[in-house]
């Protein structure tokens, strides 16, 4: 049982970086695809390369994180382990990543706010999957609640969008 908690751990790290990797270059393969204001089919087939690892990896990152909390529960984690502010805050992004890209691809959202979303929360879920079983072990670990982290992570959204929005407006003139 314990291989199989430790496999299931190494490929929901490995997910977590592919995730973070595929955000990062749907975002810049965007905003180059977008320059001209056309984009050819190259820069397409990129694109939705770039996504199908992203929706493979946030599937997979769902499946293993589901996994990693069976092995906690085997392992006998108490309540406190699962109410962990770091972990809930990890949930909620994975969630409002989920949220976004519904609503960017049903294009109730522009694309710059849709890819603030999930930049914001592929980095953080990241961030926050590194910190989650280390957070007993911080000094500062009882000062840390959920609504400060969401804090951040709200913050940290609306920041990454007007860049996004500046730089898209930015190459539109172009």
């Amino acid at each position: 049982m314990e291989l199989f908690f430790f496999i299931n751990k190494g490929l929901h790290i490995l997910t977590a970086i592919s995730g973070v990797g595929a955000a990062t270059l749907a975002e810049i393969f965007y905003l180059k695809a977008i320059r001209d204001g056309i984009v050819d089919e190259s820069e397409s087939k990129e694109l939705k390369i770039t996504y199908k690892v992203m929706r493979l990896s946030l599937i997979i990152l769902i499946f293993t994180g589901l996994g990693m909390m069976l092995g906690w529960r085997w392992e006998l984690k108490g309540p406190e382990y699962f109410y962990n502010p770091v972990l809930l805050a990890k949930f909620s992004a994975i969630l409002i990543l989920l949220l976004g890209v519904s609503l960017m691809h049903a294009r109730k959202i522009p694309i710059w706010l849709g890819g603030a979303i999930s930049l914001v929360s592929w980095y953080g879920a990241a961030g926050l999957g590194k910190l989650t079983e280390e957070f007993f072990e911080l000094p500062f670990s009882n000062k840390i609640s959920y609504l400060i982290i969401m804090l951040g992570y709200f913050v940290a959204i609306v920041i990454t969008a007007f860049v996004l929005k500046f730089i898209h407006e930015k190459i539109q003139k172009v």
